[in-house]
């Protein structure tokens, strides 16, 4: 009963995780509140399985309690910040303004705008419920390769649309006119970089299982030459799927013409075949010649469908470039509240107080995470967010070389990190629901395959 309780919970995880995208990557307040009720009620339904079950959770909270306490510690310094009743020296002065100009004491808060932080806190709390429940249900491995192969062919069947509406001319999101990039192909999502990183994504997921089908093989005691002549059979037998996932996927990639997005995945696929490399078991075969090919592949994609790509590489002019009047201006604001932030989720509003006169448009995203983050909650808070959000992949690192089997999945785990975080440094994609759903998701199924399932709970 646990065991099937498990797969049915990851099964409705999946399928919700799975849709995000569909409206226009979740970024719209029905889309993600609708999504965190869902998560909400699977949450509840493992809480009551776990306390119907004598065995207590998959994955103790003893094994990962350094995680929950910086998760809790971020969510609880996001709470203090909408409270009334915090130091008046801790307040934004913004409201001791607007006291005075109306003339009557208001009462104030760390957040410039609670109502922001409040959401902000109900999307984190919506990833880490995706997080735990993966983690908590994919410790079989059969529960995990259903979370990588879906996203995977999700994966394909976003990028397959993308290209549909790209070759056609339609220029629509589902049956809405599009408003921006109008000749880069975004799939559902509004930002092209927002797919770029979902793209690279399903890439990592398709990969990863390319070679997880290579992994199955190196144990077997076949030979060199059988053993190769096996995994060349496999890869057109079986493997054909996960290879046309990958490539749809990174065409779409290609398209979107978004520079980060591309050089983030290509960084992530390189980690992704260098972790595979220090996997303890037997010798992945054909590791060697799929990572001479995977070069190859990627640079010949770049060639031929990447010239807008290498044409903005090449031209771009940092003096155009407003991303240093934005980094300039929010560092400003950074040391205006160092220590205590303005409330997460209440960049735009804070920015509009020091905009750049030579910026001409409203500014809603730093597209630095890390800075907004150090904005919004402090530079502490953002320290701690960030080690919370590294938690997971130092998990996957650790379970690479403690496994010697299925260690291919915490090798998808820190590829998709790798991913993530170096985008991160440049735009706001993992702010956008739908991408940080998914790699809730993807880390949730990699730190559970981390632990060997013959150490029981405990991982």
């Amino acid at each position: 009963m646990t065991r099937y309780g498990d797969s049915v919970l990851i099964r409705l995880l999946i399928a919700i995780v799975a849709l995000a995208p569909l409206p226009f990557g979740a970024n719209r307040p029905w889309a993600w509140m609708l999504m965190g009720a869902l998560v909400g009620v699977l949450l509840l339904a493992w809480a009551v399985k776990v306390a119907l079950d004598p065995t207590g959770p998959a994955v103790s909270i003893g094994s990962v309690w350094p995680l929950l306490a910086l998760f809790g510690a971020v969510i609880a310094w996001e709470i203090v910040q909408i409270l009334p009743f915090t130091p008046e020296s801790w307040q934004h002065p913004i409201w001791r303004s607007a006291a005075a100009l109306l003339g009557r004491p208001l009462d104030g808060s760390i957040s410039v705008v609670p109502f922001a932080t409040g959401s902000a806190i109900l999307r984190l709390l919506t990833y880490g419920g995706i997080f735990w429940i993966a983690m908590q249900s994919c410790r079989a491995t059969r529960d995990a390769h259903a979370v990588f192969l879906t996203l995977a062919i999700v994966g394909l069947l976003y990028a397959a649309y993308g290209l549909g509406v790209e070759f056609t001319g339609a220029r629509t999101i589902l049956w809405f006119e599009k408003e921006r990039y109008l000749d880069d192909l975004t799939s559902t999502f509004e930002y092209k970089n927002a797919y770029a990183t979902y793209a690279g994504l399903g890439a990592v997921c398709a990969v990863g299982l390319l070679l997880k089908g290579m992994e199955d093989l190196a144990g077997r005691d076949f030979g060199k030459r059988e053993t190769r002549r096996l995994a060349i059979t496999w890869l057109a037998e079986r493997g054909w799927l996960h290879g046309m996932a990958a490539l749809l996927t990174l065409t779409g990639l290609l398209l979107s013409h978004s520079r980060a997005g591309l050089l983030c995945t290509g960084v992530a696929l390189f980690a992704l075949l260098m972790a595979a490399r220090c996997i303890r078991g037997p010798r992945i075969p054909l590791l060697g010649p799929a990572t001479t090919a995977l070069v190859v592949a990627f640079a010949g994609f770049i060639a031929i469908s990447g010239g807008t790509v290498l044409d903005r590489l090449a031209n771009t002019e940092v003096e155009a470039d407003v991303r240093p009047l934005i980094y300039d201006a929010t560092m400003t604001a950074i040391a205006d509240a160092p220590w205590v932030g303005t409330g997460a989720g209440t960049f735009a509003e804070v920015f509009s107080l020091y905009h750049p006169p030579a910026i001409y448009t409203r500014v809603l995203q730093a597209h630095e995470s890390y800075l907004e983050n150090a904005l919004e909650l402090g530079i502490p808070g953002a320290v701690v967010l960030t080690l919370a959000l590294a938690g997971p992949a130092m998990i996957c690192l650790v379970g690479i070389r403690r496994r010697r089997r299925n260690a291919l999945y915490p090798c998808i785990g820190v590829a998709a990190s790798v991913l993530v975080g170096l985008h991160a440094s440049v735009d706001f994609t993992l702010q956008i629901p739908a991408v940080a759903a998914t790699y809730a998701l993807i880390m949730g199924a990699a730190c559970s395959q981390s632990w060997s399932t013959r150490n029981g709970n405990e991982g």
